[in-house]
């Protein structure tokens, strides 16, 4: 339980946390709600002498960053549709181009 509360708070998600507990007044378990709709927050650095965008993502898969690098030449209309696919939660293509990435990479 502390993980999860603990992940769910660095990832500045709001979250409604209910504990269950025995008749003894112990916790035996918890109950975390969380929002249908979280918020996105999209950093897009151009990496000129790679020929590259570097995004970095919060929350676009799931709660957490996630560092995507995509080459120029592949942008263009479709890719761009894509992307927004995976913005509002569609089923889309544009985690082919995930990295791991470090924090600080981007900013």
């Amino acid at each position: 339980m502390q993980r999860i509360r603990e992940s769910l708070w660095l990832s500045k998600v709001k979250f409604v946390e209910e504990e269950k507990k025995s008749a003894k007044g112990f916790v035996i378990g918890a109950k975390f709600t969380v929002p249908a709709a979280v918020l996105t927050d999209i950093v897009i650095k151009a990496d000129h002498e790679q020929g590259r965008l570097h995004f970095q993502a919060t929350h676009l898969f799931g709660l957490g960053v996630e560092y995507l690098s995509i080459p120029v030449q592949e942008i263009s209309d479709d890719m761009l549709e894509d992307f927004a696919k995976a913005l509002i939660g569609q089923q889309s293509e544009i985690r082919r181009y995930r990295v791991a990435g470090a924090p600080g990479t981007f900013r």
